[in-house]
């Protein structure tokens, strides 16, 4: 891994460490979005024995609950970079809960039966050694399930940027064909798709506090205080274009995948 990558990855455990506190109550969209991952591929009925089930960027913990009501009789183990994110969980649930990278995971190869991971992935600098890892630790037949954000997500907001400067203020996401490529080159069975997802807000100020309340921001200038107020005004004047309904809409592409590791 390079320093750039070694940064951003101390960057992003840094800001999700800070929203620790925060991220629960207004993580609303991650949490309809782990939950339709457990309804699309987790049929109660025909979930295999599974030993050891992954949580992987588990946050503080609300998914790692919901799959070991799922996989009684399984060790669930939660996953995340950020301590703090790990000692919210710890408070919540009964789940084991492990700091660790998903490009570098602190298990066996082979030892793992499931691999569970919401609104996490994208904040992996190295995709393809990212499913190389993923494929590793897994047992064969073995099965990983997903969500991502896609390269529509949060458009509104790097449009309205767009209009103040030509800096960097949204992260780049993935696009869905170059994700279903890697995941071919490595695992089997694979099943993608897509939905939009959006969230509303009364006001610009409102939209930043709750990006960063789930440690959505990564670029500095995001934030109200560090980007002076020609900018945050022309950002309010730009963002209000998209107005519906007295509300700010903003978007997530969220991508939702399954795939298997070959027997």
């Amino acid at each position: 891994m390079t320093k750039v990558q070694s940064d951003f990855k101390y960057q992003v455990a840094r800001k999700f460490s800070r929203a620790a506190s925060t991220y629960d109550q207004a993580a609303e969209i991650q949490r309809v979005s782990g939950s339709r991952l457990l309804d699309r591929f987790l049929d109660t009925s025909s979930l295999p024995e599974c030993s050891v089930v992954i949580d992987l960027g588990c946050g503080t913990g609300f998914f790692s609950e919901a799959l070991q009501e799922r996989f009684k009789n399984s060790l669930v183990v939660g996953i995340d970079l950020s301590f703090d994110m790990l000692l919210a969980a710890q408070t919540k649930s009964s789940c084991l809960f492990v700091g660790g990278d998903a490009e570098k995971l602190p298990f066996a190869d082979n030892s793992i039966d499931f691999i569970y991971s919401n609104f996490a992935l994208q904040w992996c600098v190295d995709l393809p050694r990212l499913f190389s890892e993923l494929w590793r630790v897994l047992r064969p037949g073995a099965e990983l399930v997903f969500t991502t954000l896609g390269n529509q997500s949060l458009h509104e907001l790097r449009v309205a940027w767009k209009s103040v400067d030509n800096q960097l203020h949204v992260n780049n996401f993935v696009d869905q064909d170059v994700l279903i490529e890697l995941l071919q080159s490595t695992f089997a069975d694979i099943d993608v798709g897509s939905q939009l997802l959006q969230a509303r807000f009364d006001s610009v100020s409102d939209l930043l506090r709750s990006l960063k309340a789930v440690g959505a921001t990564y670029h500095a200038s995001a934030i109200k205080g560090l980007m002076g107020r020609k900018k945050y005004m022309r950002l309010i004047t730009a963002y209000e274009h998209y107005r519906q309904q007295e509300k700010l809409p903003l978007t997530y592409d969220v991508i939702f995948a399954c795939a298997k590791k070959s027997l």
